[in-house]
């Protein structure tokens, strides 16, 4: 068994590529992550910004987001409507195996969202 010198993971565990040094694929777009400069971030949001003005909709929807409910999908919702002003459509894919706790919270996202647009 192969494991990670940094995270300790098993290479068997996730598709990850160990490489020659003994780090993880993982630990190593851990560490570029970490490495982007704050201005790198603003460069990168001012692109985002003129993207939206660009694609914005008058009448229709501005994006689409794929939600499940949980967390992730919530906070970027939030984003999207409180601080870029858009007006998404929120996607999901309905299983029939949803846990309760998953339908009130998308449920309750499409309450909080329509509150803010």
């Amino acid at each position: 068994m192969i494991y990670c010198n940094e995270c300790v993971y098993p290479a068997v565990s996730v598709l990850l590529d160990i490489g020659s040094d003994g780090v993880c694929s993982g630990c190593r777009t851990h560490k570029e992550f970490l490495n982007v400069s704050e201005e790198s971030w603003k460069q990168k949001e001012r692109a985002f910004e003129e993207l939206i003005l660009k694609h914005k909709s008058k009448d229709y929807y501005d994006c689409v987001i794929p939600v499940s409910g949980g967390k992730d999908s919530y906070y970027q919702a939030h984003i999207i409507c409180e601080k870029y002003n858009l007006k998404p459509l929120l996607v999901t894919y309905d299983h029939n195996s949803w846990l309760p706790e998953g339908d009130h919270n998308r449920n309750q996202m499409k309450k909080d969202l329509m509150q803010i647009i």
